[in-house]
């Protein structure tokens, strides 16, 4: 049975003209995916004594060094596990962070912490050594509160700018390449490989898809009722090897997977529908390692569940 894509396409100020468009068979299969295909492999957040994990808002990988960062806005500060779940260290108030929001990881695993009450952006090395700050209030000349970052493989950081709802797109020494407006309360935004830009939203469309100039060439993920390709909250996101988006729903309590080109593809996770004492609450955030590990951070439940996902290499089932 063919899926039809939901393309909506900017013509002008105001103009939103929206167009039905099947994908290609080829496109089909390759994105072709089913919760039968994600498997769970535990959960991180507590070792034995008490919650490592106290509210947390976002995550980020350094697949190099095999470390996770959770910022937690209910501690302040800035939690380090091992993929086992193995608590590294905690960076927070002896390394003065206040209100610590979004993280990213560079190529040289040095650590990007956002502060969304003082606009500041700290840097610290492996060793969570600090390196130097960053006002960006001062760089835009009015206050910024920093949410969610992203760093891709030049080093070009996108942070969120929750005050103004727009998109930061920083060179790696902290120039503006780029100030994008987005609207909608914008949750996460990343770089693409294409130069394009993608940012989750929580109000209209789930994510919009922004080209190098800033013109918004797509959007993906409606709101409406509960069906499972509609939206409710949408929060981070991230991509696997093959393109497939993986946002979280948070009021929905669920991951939702769309394919490269906005086609909807699969949801799981929610509680409400049964499957098992694992299912989301709350997921504010994931991300993807390079090879094929998923972590889903809950905010409700304070910890990071693990799951392993299809190699592409293997094809896709039936």
């Amino acid at each position: 049975m063919t899926r039809r894509l939901l393309l909506s396409l900017l013509l002008g100020p105001g103009l939103l003209v929206l167009a039905s468009i099947a994908p290609s068979p080829t496109s089909a299969l390759q994105d072709k995916i089913s919760p039968s295909d994600v498997v769970r492999l535990g959960s991180l957040g507590n070792d034995g004594s008490g919650a490592l994990l106290e509210g947390p808002v976002s995550i980020a990988l350094d697949d190099r060094n095999h470390l996770l960062y959770l910022s937690c806005a209910g501690s302040s500060e800035v939690v380090v596990l091992d993929q086992g779940g193995r608590m590294i260290r905690r960076i927070g108030p002896t390394e003065e962070l206040i209100s610590p929001y979004g993280v990213a990881v560079d190529s040289r695993s040095n650590l990007y912490v956002s502060e969304s009450t003082t606009g500041l952006v700290k840097v610290f090395d492996l060793r969570a050594q600090w390196i130097e700050t960053h006002d960006l209030s001062a760089l835009r000349g009015h206050p910024v509160a920093p949410g969610r970052i992203t760093c891709d493989d030049d080093g070009v950081l996108c942070i969120i700018d929750m005050s103004e709802e727009e998109v930061l797109v920083l060179s790696p020494t902290f120039e503006i390449r780029q100030v994008i407006p987005t609207e909608g309360r914008p949750q996460k935004a990343m770089r693409l490989p294409d130069g394009d830009y993608l940012v989750s939203s929580a109000r209209g469309a789930a994510l919009r898809r922004f080209g190098p100039s800033g013109k918004v060439l797509s959007l993906v993920g409606g709101r409406g009722d509960d069906s499972p390709d509609r939206v409710s909250f949408p929060g981070g996101f991230g991509l696997d090897s093959s393109g497939r988006i993986w946002l979280t729903d948070s009021f929905r309590h669920r991951v939702q997977v769309f394919a490269k080109d906005g086609e909807f593809l699969m949801d799981f996770g929610r509680l409400d529908r049964g499957e098992g004492e694992w299912g989301f609450l709350l997921p504010a955030d994931l991300c993807l390692s390079s090879d094929g590990t998923l972590y889903v951070l809950e905010k409700g439940a304070n910890r990071i569940q693990v799951f392993r996902l299809p190699d592409p290499a293997e094809g896709n089932r039936d």
